[in-house]
């Protein structure tokens, strides 16, 4: 089983409670994906962070940077046409 584990941001320095909460679950064999809905400001980055291996996803800042969206159909489906 594969779990989606989405955050406002990640990896950040501030965040050692759910970074410690997805390094146990990791530990105890169950397959994470992180999704971040911005991209790292911290330049800082906490030694829990770096023991996790789930593979990270970080979305656009606006949805019409993204790929899927720049479609004319998608774009419609997003509201953006």
């Amino acid at each position: 089983m594969s779990v989606a584990v989405i955050v406002k941001g990640w990896p950040r320095l501030s965040e050692t409670f759910i970074a410690q909460e997805i390094l146990g679950l990791e530990r105890r064999g169950l397959r994470q994906v992180i999704v971040s809905l911005r991209q790292p400001t911290d330049k800082a980055v906490h030694d829990l962070n770096r023991l996790i291996t789930a593979p990270v996803t970080h979305l656009p800042e606006y949805l019409h940077q993204a790929a899927w969206c720049r479609d004319a159909g998608m774009a419609a489906a997003c509201g953006l046409a």
